[in-house]
């Protein structure tokens, strides 16, 4: 792992995707970096009700969506 500045802080971040693989493999990476995941979610009204509840610092959003939503409304 590469050393961190002193300017380096932790996020709190948000994963928006809809596949269960690859955001959880997300989701390990950002915490072996150290930073803070607050949940994810699926599709567009679970992100925005987990992001209006967290306040995150980042969210990291897929353009396609389950149930024909968009990663651009969420974003």
């Amino acid at each position: 792992m590469p050393p961190t500045s002193p300017a380096a802080r932790s996020l709190r971040i948000v994963i928006v995707e809809d596949e269960a693989l690859l955001a959880m493999s997300m989701e390990d990476a950002l915490l072996e970096a150290g930073h803070e995941v607050l949940g994810v979610a699926d599709d567009l009204a679970s992100a925005v009700a987990l992001a209006e509840r967290t306040r995150p610092d980042l969210a990291l959003v897929d353009v396609q969506l389950l149930r024909g939503s968009s990663g651009i409304d969420v974003a």
